[in-house]
């Protein structure tokens, strides 16, 4: 059996205070070095443990996108179990969630509460009304999410983040958090034949080879970490914007907005409805332009489908042969009316021919001719004859 096992230190994250457990490192410890390399063969483990040891929350789309892949690797055999043994809090509390089997140690907690943003030193009205609004559907999410996985009531999982709740092992069962307490022995897989450390893998030139899109992405991650840490917030935000934020045609017409981490859209990244990437894309399918279909679920892509095949070449063929008759039909229908046309031509110019033998048409006089019409001569009718008879009445 091979056993992949993440461990979630204090915190989730990339960015501004939070240095922690990444999607990056999720994936790379679930599947490791086929997950960023398409030309070997992809390496999925029967069974990845998510071990939450003091785990104090962090940001909520790395959560997302987190959760979403564990989600996506579930769905296709891989059993994901979740352990919490001291502190599983904010956000981990989502990622927990993303087990079938949710196990909580007797001396453990869960911690939920309502999400939190940082507008920075200045913000006016607008700027934190924006940000109210954001709040609450980033809570109306993960309400959702809690209500979904734990079986809950969607009252009860917005009454937990309002609350700011402190949960113990035994109230976390009860709520449907987790779905039973651990008997206090050291976690280990029955019957595990192998466990996967990806971070110390065999030394093989196929999985350690380093190609140069991994190097440019590894300086590319570092230099983007770097202007998000040392630059003000609105100039990292500037310089970071141009080469993730991505615009992607649907085939209905309208476009979403991608924080892509690549040149193309991937598994994680976010979506959003808006340019400005303020309104997070509702849970569904979207068919995009190229005709790839994305899965879009807590506002995180967690599957991409490729455009279906089709006997285009057999449609295209069919087409252009149709085509090719209906030109045919036309080059006929042309020469036919060419024809017509010539015909009337020919019958012009014998009319014009024939007219120019007629006197006093412009044409020559013929021998003898007087070259005009015979006049009749005589006396003028009587004016009472010219006039029509007039009928009086009396």
């Amino acid at each position: 059996m091979h056993v992949a096992k993440v461990n979630f230190g204090e915190t989730i994250g990339s960015g501004d205070c939070f240095w922690g457990t990444t999607l990056m490192e999720v994936r790379y410890l679930c599947e490791g070095y086929s997950a960023f390399d398409s030309s070997l063969e992809q390496q999925l483990p029967e069974v990845v443990e998510l071990h939450f040891w003091k785990c104090y929350g962090g940001e909520v789309y790395e959560g997302y996108s987190i959760y979403n892949y564990l989600r996506g690797l579930a769905k296709q055999g891989v059993v994901v179990k979740s352990y919490s043994h001291g502190l599983c809090a904010s956000i981990a509390v989502l990622v927990y969630l993303a087990g079938d089997e949710r196990y909580t140690d007797e001396a453990s907690q869960f911690f939920t509460h309502k999400p939190m943003c940082d507008l920075g030193a200045y913000a006016n009205a607008d700027d934190m009304r924006t940000a109210a609004n954001s709040l609450d559907k980033i809570q109306d999410q993960i309400a959702g999410v809690y209500a979904s996985r734990g079986g809950m009531s969607a009252e009860q999982a917005q009454a937990f983040m309002n609350s700011d709740a402190w949960i113990t092992a035994d109230e976390a069962v009860a709520a449907g958090f987790a779905t039973a307490k651990t008997s206090g022995e050291l976690v280990a897989p029955a019957g595990a034949e192998k466990v996967i450390n990806y971070f110390k893998p065999p030394q093989t030139p196929q999985n350690m080879a380093i190609t140069p899109a991994d190097e440019q992405r590894l300086v590319d991650k570092f230099i983007n970490a770097a202007k998000a840490f040392f630059l003000p917030r609105n100039e990292a935000a500037e310089e970071t914007s141009a080469t993730t934020n991505m615009t992607v045609a649907l085939a209905d017409g309208t476009s979403i907005y991608v924080d892509a981490a690549g040149d193309d859209i991937a598994q994680g990244d976010l979506v959003y409805t808006d340019e400005a990437m303020t309104t997070v894309a509702a849970d569904g399918d979207y068919t995009l332009a190229d005709g790839r279909t994305i899965a879009v679920a807590a506002g995180a892509i967690t599957s991409i489908t490729e455009a279906p095949e089709n006997n285009a070449g057999a449609t295209n063929t069919a087409d252009l042969e149709a085509a090719n008759a209906r030109i045919a039909e036309l080059e006929a229908e042309v020469a036919a009316k060419t024809n017509e046309v010539t015909n009337a031509t020919n019958t012009v110019r014998a009319l014009q021919n024939k007219l120019k033998t007629v006197p006093g048409a412009g044409n020559p006089t013929p021998p003898g001719s007087t070259n005009s019409l015979p006049i009749k001569t005589g006396s003028a009718k009587p004016a009472a004859q010219n006039s029509l008879p007039i009928r009086t009445q009396a």
